[in-house]
């Protein structure tokens, strides 16, 4: 299972807002295919992300800062 999930940066600041992920834990990026901002967290920084990856493809995703041909 991968241990990373990208989320959009607004939902990310919700989280924050409410206290459920500290402020600034994530990495910021910006989606290469379309611009989006999106934040990368590791799984087990929120609880919200366990249950969010268990309807995620794959539970979780690659982190976006490995290089591609990894």
């Amino acid at each position: 299972m991968y241990q990373w999930i990208q989320i959009p940066l607004a939902e990310a600041r919700e989280l924050e807002a409410t206290d459920k992920i500290p402020k600034d834990l994530g990495y910021p990026y910006l989606e290469p295919i379309n611009g989006e901002a999106m934040v990368e967290y590791h799984i087990d920084s929120c609880e919200v992300f366990q249950e969010k990856m268990e309807t995620e493809k794959f539970g979780g995703n690659l982190i976006v800062r490995m290089e591609a041909n990894h």
